[in-house]
Order: C-alpha cells, then sequence, then structure tokens
C-alpha cells in the first residue's frame, strides 16, 4: 500500500496546480486541458492495475488460509478405505460374521443370500456384543420332512388282498372275491381265514372237489390248526367219507385237551357208520363241558334209541332245552317223548 501511495503524490507533483480560474473557464466553455485528459485518463488505468494485484493477492491468500483449514476439516470424516475395513475380521471356515456395515453393505443389505451361505453365527472371541455392534441372528429353513416310504411284506400284500375281498364279498362279487382270496394265499400260504372263506366260495360255485383240495393242503402244511382241521372233516363227511373223517378226528381226540365241538363231531361220525355206542359216549363228553346244549342232547336221546337204550333216550328228551330247538326238532322231540312214553309204560 505505500508503494502505491508514494506513485499518487508522484503524478501529483509533476502535474502541477491548476488555477481555479481556467479550470472553470475551461469547463464553461464545454473544453479541457488536454494535459488534464491524458493524466486523468492514466490515473483510471493505474487504479484498474492496482485492482487487478489486490485481487489476486487477496485470490492467493484465501486459496493459502483453505489449505490450512482444509486438513482439519478431513480429520472430521473417516475415510471411505478406513470404513470398509471390518472390525471384527470375518472367520475362515464360517461364511458368516459380525461385521460393521459399509455402504456397499448397506445397498446390497435386502439382498437375499444364497441358502448355503445361511448358517449359525459365531462371534469372535474377546468381542462383546453390544447395541452398536449385535450378534447376527440364527435363520433356520425349515424342510419338509421327506416320506420313505418301504415296500409291504408278503404278508401285509396278502392282508391287503384278503380285505379287499371281504368288500366284495359284501358287495355278492363272489367270482371277483375268490380271485383276490386266491391272491392273498399265493402270498402268504399261512393265512386260514382266507382259504377258510375260498373253501366256502367254491361249495357255494359247486366246487366240492377244490374246497377238498384247498382244506387238504392247509390241514397238511398246519395239522394243530383246530379250524382247518375240524372245516376239512365235515367237508369229508358231508362227502360221505365217514372213515377217512375218523381217522383224522382221532389224532384229535388223543390231545390233552379236546374241546366239546371235537367230541359232538365225532359223535355224528360214530352215528354215520352205525357206531351207536360210541357215538352216545362222544355226546356225553360233550355234554360234561356245555350241558345247555339242546342239539347235542337230542343227539345222545337218538343214539341210546337206537342203541335200544329207551328209558335211557326217553330221558335225554325230556332233560332238553325244547324252547331253544327249531320247529323241526320240536316236533321230532315231542313225537319221540310221545312213542317212547307208551313203550315205558
Amino acid at each position: 500500500m505505500s508503494l502505491i501511495n508514494q506513485m499518487l503524490r508522484d503524478l501529483d507533483a509533476r502535474r502541477g496546480p491548476a488555477s481555479t480560474t481556467e479550470t472553470a473557464a475551461l469547463q464553461g466553455l464545454g473544453l479541457t486541458d488536454g494535459r488534464s485528459d491524458s493524466q486523468h485518463l492514466l490515473l483510471q488505468r493505474t487504479g484498474w492495475a492496482i485492482g487487478l494485484i489486490l485481487a489476486g493477492i487477496l485470490i492467493q491468500q484465501g486459496y493459502q488460509i483453505w489449505e490450512k483449514r482444509q486438513p482439519a476439516q478431513q480429520s472430521v470424516l473417516v475415510p471411505a478405505k478406513i470404513l470398509a475395513e471390518p472390525i471384527l475380521q470375518p472367520i475362515a471356515p464360517n461364511p458368516v460374521s459380525v461385521v460393521v456395515e459399509t455402504p456397499e453393505r448397506q445397498e446390497k443389505k435386502h439382498v437375499a443370500p444364497p441358502p448355503s451361505a445361511i448358517t449359525q453365527p459365531r462371534i469372535v472371541e474377546g468381542v462383546t456384543p453390544t447395541i452398536e455392534n449385535p450378534p447376527v441372528p440364527a435363520v433356520v429353513i425349515n424342510k419338509p420332512a421327506r416320506i420313505i416310504k418301504k415296500p409291504l411284506s408278503l404278508a401285509q400284500q396278502a392282508q391287503r388282498r384278503y380285505n379287499q375281498a371281504q368288500g366284495l364279498l359284501t358287495n355278492g362279487k363272489f367270482r371277483a372275491a375268490a380271485k383276490d382270496l386266491r391272491t392273498a394265499l399265493e402270498l402268504n400260504p399261512e393265512l386260514g381265514e382266507a382259504r377258510l372263506q375260498l373253501a366256502t366260495l367254491y361249495l357255494r360255485l359247486d366246487r366240492p372237489d377244490r374246497a377238498e383240495q384247498l382244506l387238504e393242503t392247509g390241514y397238511r402244511m398246519n395239522p394243530a390248526n383246530t379250524t382247518i382241521a375240524t372245516a376239512y372233516i365235515r367237508l369229508l363227511a358231508d362227502q360221505g367219507s365217514y372213515q377217512r373223517a375218523l381217522e383224522l378226528m382221532q389224532a384229535r381226540l388223543q390231545q390233552n385237551f379236546v374241546p366239546a365241538d371235537t367230541y359232538a363231531l365225532a359223535a355224528a361220525l360214530y352215528f354215520r357208520i352205525d357206531e351207536f355206542e360210541l357215538s352216545a359216549s362222544q355226546y356225553r363228553q360233550a355234554l360234561a363241558q356245555n350241558p345247555d346244549q339242546a342239539v347235542w342232547r337230542m343227539g345222545l336221546g337218538v343214539s341210546l334209541e337206537h342203541n335200544n337204550e329207551t328209558e335211557k333216550a326217553l330221558e335225554a328228551y325230556r332233560n332238553l332245552n325244547i324252547a331253544v330247538l327249531n320247529s323241526a326238532s320240536k316236533t321230532f322231540v315231542r313225537e319221540r317223548i310221545y312213542a317212547l312214553s307208551g313203550r315205558t309204560e
């Protein structure tokens, strides 16, 4: 600034003082001093130069001040490179770790990770989870249970076919039921219920030969099966094979315990071959277990009457419960009581 002032004083000294009268006259005539105009133009140019110099100085000083303040302002912010570094180092074997969210991570946080990347979070040792640094919650994916179907055993398949046959029998479809029962026996020959039902169907379809063969096979497979053995013996008796039936019956009568119906069946077979005394003996064995069986007591009376034991036969007829018999049996018993009563008097 002192340099500029000195330059202005030098210009004033060179110009010199002008008279007031001269200046006023020139201004009144509209004329000016050429020397004065040139000096005035010089002053204007000098002022512009000084202004530009001052503006440059101010700009330079302002830039220097901005450079001095710039590090202080940058220290308030953390560079993106530092923020990008995770505070907790991720564990290599585990794809999910507790990290600080960077701007790039925040932009991608709504993108669902693949199922293989979802696992239990692990916390680095020495770091306590806080509000600012919470542990990542576990995400559990419920997968539907896989149902493994085990193949059915032969016995289970046979039972299924047997059950199907029951529905067919209910609807009167006997031939279709017989087919299912045959299949059930092929899968499980020891299925006695299927064997009995199939034999009954063969009799209904007028095939007693096939029914006999079917029951004979079952008896040979398991002679201890009382149901199959009894059905086979009854079928032989119905076919007139009494001796063969009695041969099979003898083995059953030798058992430690003989059911009452087995004794009654043996009594009927002995009666068929005119063995009336043996027949009456078997009826007594059956009635010892079930004395209220009226049909067996009637059979005892018939066997005794054929064995010429009239008084014992009449006693048997009179001791039975006639009310439980069918109409034909009731008529027969009344007639025999009337006939035998006249003989005994």
